[in-house]
């Protein structure tokens, strides 16, 4: 009876045996993954975190989280129509939109925290299973490109319902941050008053002080006046500085251009706390006053004008 019954399936082909009720009932088969695809499914199984090290493969966490380096391989959000997927992005983030061109895949965009450093997720869900496509997600800082892909549910086979990112460009602003404080405790243990005027040393250039400069940025503390006295520059600060972390003062020695940074020199400035002064004992042609770090970071430029004829 059992072979009768084998044969008759057999010449019914196998549209007449449906191995996952669930595809039938959503329209659809599970999609054929990558290599890779396969390998990321096999460690979210076996719940295996990733060495964070490897900068070109995903990171896996404890709790199941893909964490992929952003600029590298383009991410794979594997999802479910039942479950979805959860896109978390950076803090302070703003999403102007979620698009794939494909109306069978439904996107929600949330955010956690409170402002102006909420954390965007974007959660992606597909309305039936054997779906393939690109997500493209455009920020106020980049823009993501994520292969989507909907396969049916199943406790044998995960899927990546949670994925971030990280960014390298955090890291090197972290890096180049401490690097100046580094730079700046060594030069405050540094003797700072200047030498007193004798016979021998130069007396100023300008008997009257110079107040030809520009100042472009934004910032609470940006400087209400610059002046020199031809060996030394004064920057008198507004009193909201009080409440603030106190600027550094970088000189830009050579312009960059398109493909080469500003090359820039922490210069050796005293401050004045009660008069609100900051002195630097050199006279430069351009200069910026920096605070905060990474996407917190304000900017505030300096530019000396030539002198009026």
């Amino acid at each position: 009876m059992r072979a009768i019954i084998a044969t008759t399936l057999l010449a019914l082909g196998t549209s007449a045996v449906h191995a996952d009720p669930l595809e039938a009932m959503l329209g659809g088969t599970d999609p054929t993954l990558t290599r890779e695809q396969v390998a990321l499914l096999d460690a979210l199984k076996r719940n295996v975190p990733e060495d964070t090290a490897v900068q070109t493969r995903p990171v896996i966490g404890v709790d199941n989280t893909v964490q992929y380096v952003f600029g590298g391989p383009d991410p794979t959000a594997i999802c479910t129509p039942f479950e979805g997927c959860d896109l978390r992005l950076e803090p302070g983030e703003i999403v102007h939109e979620a698009s794939i061109g494909d109306p069978r895949w439904r996107f929600d965009i949330i955010y956690e925290g409170e402002v102006p450093n909420e954390t965007p997720h974007v959660t992606i869900y597909p309305t039936t299973i054997g779906l393939k496509g690109k997500i493209t997600i455009p920020t106020n800082r980049r823009t993501y490109h994520i292969h989507v892909i909907s396969r049916s549910p199943s406790d044998d086979t995960p899927t990546t319902t949670k994925i971030s990112f990280l960014y390298p460009e955090d890291a090197r602003a972290r890096f180049a941050a401490a690097r100046a404080l580094q730079e700046g405790a060594r030069v405050s243990a540094r003797p700072r008053t200047p030498p007193p005027l004798t016979a021998s040393a130069p007396a100023p250039r300008n008997t009257s002080p110079a107040f030809g400069y520009k100042l472009d940025g934004r910032a609470p503390w940006k400087p209400i006046r610059v002046f020199n006295d031809g060996e030394r520059t004064f920057l008198d600060f507004p009193d909201a500085v009080r409440n603030t972390e106190l600027p550094t003062l970088l000189m830009v020695r050579t312009q960059g251009d398109l493909l080469h940074d500003d090359e820039l020199v922490l210069l050796n400035t005293d401050w004045d706390p009660v008069a609100r002064r900051m002195t630097a004992y050199r006279v430069f042609d351009r200069a910026i006053l920096v605070a905060g770090v990474g996407r917190n970071q304000v900017r505030v430029i300096i530019t000396r004008l030539p002198p009026r004829r």
